[in-house]
């Protein structure tokens, strides 16, 4: 509570005073890559070290790790928060929650630990709550105290070497198991890289996230598993920072097969949700690329639309 405390009364002297304070608890965020991790970490003085850590290509997780016990059993909730000085005060969003283990550090996996660092990047403060093993409640503030840049180092360490230039993201394809929509750890790690290219490349006009089925079962059923498809990928791609404007969400069922629904094989190729990125060339600083410079993607659609 002692932190909580100075944390407000610092807030309320910066706003007195005209300016866009940090909070009390707040250090900068540090990046640093180690032992084939990449992690962004802010030391939150009385209280310990929040990090973010990931492998290239990989997903990302939060770790909270206090100096001693503070939470109690149950479920710790995320907020995305508005300080004073941002333009959407006194905004107040849960994110989501977590079970929390009396006594061990927080961690938090996808897709919640993308939602904490895509707030933080849009200028928000992150807050943890819980109740305290000794009573009360306990909060703990995540500033973005010059996190920007180091955030862009972050992003192109868990990108990697591999993951360069417009052909490499222009079409991305997502299969799906038959009945299903859940995207796997893959699926979501190519999804991620996607999002922060789309977020890189300001000329990315749309980002078409159009779902599919094969041909068994009814053709209402099949739209709507479709439709399923479609938005878990629109989700996660927003999720992951893709602004809301940019994505076009469509679904199909099985109206636009690329393989033949008769052969197991050809229904699994059937299955899938492709996401295709379109460009404004005309005020872009680089040329399109040539049929050479494009990565042929197996099995999608013959019209660019679809």
């Amino acid at each position: 509570m002692r932190a909580l405390i100075l944390f407000t009364l610092a807030v309320a002297a910066g706003v007195a005073r005209g300016e866009p304070p940090a909070p009390a608890a707040a250090q900068p965020w540090t990046f640093r890559e180690t032992s084939g991790l990449c992690v962004l970490e802010q030391a939150v003085r009385d209280y310990g070290t929040v990090r973010f850590v990931g492998s290239p290509g990989g997903a990302v997780r939060l770790e909270v790790l206090g100096h001693r016990r503070v939470f109690a059993d149950g479920p710790v909730t995320l907020y995305r928060v508005a300080p004073p000085w941002h333009p959407e005060h006194p905004h107040r969003e849960a994110l989501g929650e977590v079970r929390q283990r009396a006594g061990s550090g927080v961690l938090i996996g996808e897709p919640l630990a993308t939602r904490v660092l895509m707030a933080l990047y849009q200028g928000f403060e992150a807050h943890l709550q819980h109740a305290a093993w000794y009573g009360g409640e306990v909060d703990v503030p995540i500033a973005n105290v010059h996190l920007r840049p180091r955030y862009e180092a972050f992003a192109r360490c868990l990108r990697g070497a591999a993951a360069q230039g417009w052909s490499a993201f222009e079409r991305t394809r997502i299969e799906h198991a038959s009945g299903a929509a859940l995207l796997s750890p893959a699926d979501r790690a190519r999804l991620r890289q996607v999002a922060e290219y789309v977020r890189a490349d300001a000329e990315v006009s749309r980002v078409y996230v159009d779902g599919h089925s094969d041909s068994r079962g009814t053709p209402r059923g099949n739209l709507e598993l479709s439709r399923r498809r479609a938005e878990a990928v629109a989700a996660f791609l927003r999720d992951c920072g893709v602004p809301e404007e940019r994505l076009v969400v469509r679904y199909h069922g099985p109206q636009y097969p690329v393989a033949d629904n008769d052969d197991p094989a050809g229904r699994a190729e059937n299955r899938r949700t492709t996401v295709r990125l379109e460009r404004n060339w005309s005020t872009a600083t680089s040329e399109p690329p040539s049929d050479r410079d494009v990565l042929p993607t197996a099995g999608d659609l013959p019209l660019a639309d679809r």
